[in-house]
């Protein structure tokens, strides 16, 4: 959300501003193929004041793009809560050593025919209310990725440097779903608490959110251990399910010999990474990890694990059964679980009436 590009320039806060100022420094100073993208902040963070007993109290740090920096020469349009935004750019070049330079894109609101309140979205650093800042990173979340894609640019790895660019995810699934049919992914070593099947838990529902969106596509990959009866088992049952839904919106495959290439195919070709294992089984999560690199967002089950909480949750675990045994709160079972997991397909189209939303 910050970045430190010149000290004319208040478009920063602090360290982590420093870092991707820094970092951008680096990279023009070994010629990286890079660009990067934040907002212009025309009011900056603020200018303290601190009077005679040391109380601080603050004022803007207002600056004009127009008179320091040549334009984009590009306005793109984002939807936002049922409302139109313009959103227009202005670039500032980092220069390495060598010449090499890599162009910053600040978006900017303040445009004619935006809303008050719309145009300004871009004044403040960490500024507003929490829904000044969801509006902010919408802005550039999906700004940034439409943005590129007027200027031509056709990125092989995205980036986000911090967590206020989360929603670059949904800038790219929008891209994604441009006249395209929604992709989804589930890949993975297949045993019974991954689940592999639990998507076709509720088939009327699935049918009909693959209506509603003009089309649903899964694929499915993953092998059993060879003395693994129970996950053999559940292969065929994804077959079973694949084979008696009664709908032309939905097409299942399911690739044979999952392995590295073809994980690789995978995480970079779908729309969306599915993982739905039973509570506290799973270790790791590596799949979802893999997706999360190839710039896929995950529709995952909200699970405890283990692999990356670490000791702390695992002690956490251990009173919480002791507490089951001493007569307290009893332990849910799997069947239990079950039921109160939301159901994966009625997840997913609330995924979708959220994209349309924003």
């Amino acid at each position: 959300m910050e970045i430190a590009l010149s000290p004319a320039l208040p478009t920063y806060s602090g360290g982590l501003g420093m870092l991707a100022g820094d970092t951008l420094r680096s990279a023009a100073d070994t010629a990286a193929p890079m660009i990067a993208v934040s907002l212009v902040y025309r009011r900056g963070y603020f200018r303290q004041h601190l009077d005679s007993v040391g109380q601080q109290t603050e004022s803007d740090l207002p600056w004009s793009p127009e008179t320091t920096l040549p334009s984009a020469h590009q306005v793109v349009i984002i939807a936002m809560q049922g409302r139109e935004v313009s959103v227009c750019a202005w670039r500032f070049d980092v220069v390495g050593v060598a010449g090499h330079v890599i162009p910053v894109f600040l978006l900017d609101t303040d445009l004619e025919g935006n809303d008050l309140y719309d145009r300004r979205l871009t004044d403040h650093l960490y500024g507003g209310d929490t829904y000044y800042r969801l509006c902010q990173e919408t802005v550039l979340g999906l700004g940034g990725v439409a943005l590129l894609q007027a200027l031509g640019v056709k990125p092989e790895v995205y980036h986000m440097n911090e967590g206020h660019a989360a929603l670059l995810g949904i800038g790219l699934l929008e891209e994604r779903l441009g006249g395209a049919m929604l992709t989804l992914g589930f890949a993975r070593r297949v045993a019974t608490y991954k689940r592999s099947s639990l998507l076709f838990h509720n088939p009327d529902r699935l049918a009909k959110i693959a209506k509603k969106i003009g089309g649903l596509q899964i694929f499915f990959a993953g092998k059993a251990h060879p003395a693994d009866a129970a996950g053999k088992g559940l292969i065929r049952d994804v077959f079973a399910s694949a084979a008696s839904l009664k709908a032309s919106d939905i097409r299942i495959l399911y690739l044979e010999n999952y392995d590295w290439e073809l994980a690789r195919l995978l995480t970079q070709g779908v729309d969306v990474w599915l993982n739905t294992p039973r509570r506290q089984y799973e270790a790791s999560g590596t799949s979802g990890m893999k997706a999360a690199l190839n710039g896929v967002p995950s529709r995952a089950r909200r699970m405890v694990d283990r692999g990356m909480r670490g000791r702390r949750d695992r002690m956490g675990d251990r009173r919480r059964r002791q507490r089951g045994r001493r007569g307290g709160e009893p332990l849910p079972q799997a069947g239990e679980q079950d039921r109160a997991a939301l159901r994966p397909a009625e997840r997913l189209g609330a995924d979708a009436a959220a994209l349309q939303m924003l």
